[in-house]
């Protein structure tokens, strides 16, 4: 039986993340094998609020509550919408791929059979960005749908037809109507002036002072940067923000050389001898980038690094933190090289993954190993820029600099 993962009401912080993990599983090189994903996560989140890798698209931010603000029009009851949504969402999909510019529609190649709906994927991103008022998760703005249209068929007005008590508000007030023919013509992803306007200032007012913020409102597109630090007006970047992206690229390319050992020493088990010489070969070329970076990574001030990750909330463990410090203390320390044949070093990697899968670690279950193909988060953390925050803030750049 194949595995699954399901949740009822639980935060929206935690759906969003089983959401991810879904995703993940997707591409091989990003499985968080050895557990470090809550401080990727937590310099994700720092550098740009409101996103996910689930996030292919700006319009989508958009789109999303234009089918909402459809239906709620229409006032679709609590025991419909959940049913009237996906119905639209799904169509929405072959309007899209018919459209000029249909680059990363979500659902392509599932179409129907899509699972994992977009309004699933950008509901917490929604109310980062401000664009959703009403809080909690998807299931609970579903089932209060039947209270918000009572509450307004009771509002009290005035002469005026003013409303004299508050209205409740499922979205924000200044959300640019939807296309004509929306739901039923071709759709681009192209954002319009208006469009893109609008979402800048939502970032500009909910995000501001992120490196998000910066970007869509400073920086032209960078389709040739890889990684953030790779950015070509990074220059620009403030004092602040350059700390960040410092701290994130120094744990990016320290930890790559973890996964590496890790399959590595999987290739080993196994007894793969065509995987055991590329990962040899592999851990040789990054131990040579790191000592090429002596200077750079001697002058990480590490505490610093670990301060702001506990200021952006991050659940840490003291499993993970003292797994990641003692990786670094090796990584770091001048003999980077050694470390793919230093057994106390292995002897971390093995008892790492035995805390996260119990008796379902690979290292110690040769049916479990079985299942491993070769490669498994072995790719650097780009912290979501490649592609998703570059597709996303390029979007919004290329929609702000078209003629209204």
């Amino acid at each position: 039986m194949p595995a699954s993962l399901s949740w009822l009401d639980h935060s929206e912080y935690d759906r969003r993340r089983a959401v991810e993990v879904i995703k993940l599983f997707e591409e091989k090189g990003t499985v968080d094998e050895l557990g470090i994903g809550v401080v990727r996560d937590a310099i994700s989140d720092s550098l740009f609020p409101g996103t996910s890798v689930l996030h292919p698209r700006a319009r989508y931010f958009l789109i999303v509550p234009w089918v909402y603000r459809r239906l709620e029009s229409k006032r679709i009851p609590s025991a419909e919408i959940a049913a009237r949504a996906r119905q639209m969402e799904l169509a929405l999909i072959e309007q899209i791929i018919a459209s000029d510019d249909n680059q990363s529609v979500i659902g392509r190649i599932a179409r129907k059979r899509l699972k994992v709906l977009p309004s699933a994927m950008y509901w917490s991103g929604l109310e980062a960005w401000g664009v959703r008022l009403a809080t909690g998760t998807q299931w609970q703005y579903h089932r209060s749908l039947d209270k918000l249209y009572r509450s307004l068929d009771t509002t009290i007005r005035d002469d005026d037809n003013e409303a004299v008590t508050p209205i409740r508000r499922t979205w924000h007030g200044g959300l640019p109507a939807a296309p004509a023919g929306f739901g039923r013509e071709s759709l681009s992803l192209s954002l319009t002036r208006e469009e893109a306007e609008y979402l800048h200032e939502r970032i500009m007012t909910r995000c501001r002072g992120s490196l998000l913020a910066h970007l869509v409102d400073r920086c032209a597109p960078a389709p040739d940067s890889e990684y953030v630090w790779q950015h070509p007006q990074q220059a620009d970047f403030s004092a602040e923000h350059k700390g960040q992206v410092e701290h994130a690229r120094n744990f990016s390319q320290t930890m790559q050389g973890a996964a590496l050992l890790y399959n590595l020493m999987l290739a080993e088990k196994k007894a793969e001898a065509e995987y055991i010489e590329r990962y040899r070969e592999m851990f040789a070329g990054w131990a040579a980038e790191i000592d090429a970076s002596g200077a750079d990574l001697a002058a990480w001030d590490r505490t610093d690094f670990w301060r702001r990750i506990m200021q952006a909330g991050a659940r840490v463990t003291p499993a993970t933190r003292t797994f990641i410090d003692h990786w670094l203390n090796g990584a770091l320390n001048g003999q980077t090289a050694g470390l793919r044949d230093s057994k106390p070093i292995r002897s971390v990697i093995t008892l790492r993954e035995k805390q996260l899968k119990g008796k379902l670690a690979r290292l110690d279950n040769p049916a479990a190993l079985k299942l491993w193909r070769g490669a498994s988060g072995v790719n650097r953390i780009s912290y979501r820029w490649d592609p998703q925050i570059r597709q996303v803030t390029t979007d919004i750049q290329r929609g702000l600099s078209r003629h209204a």
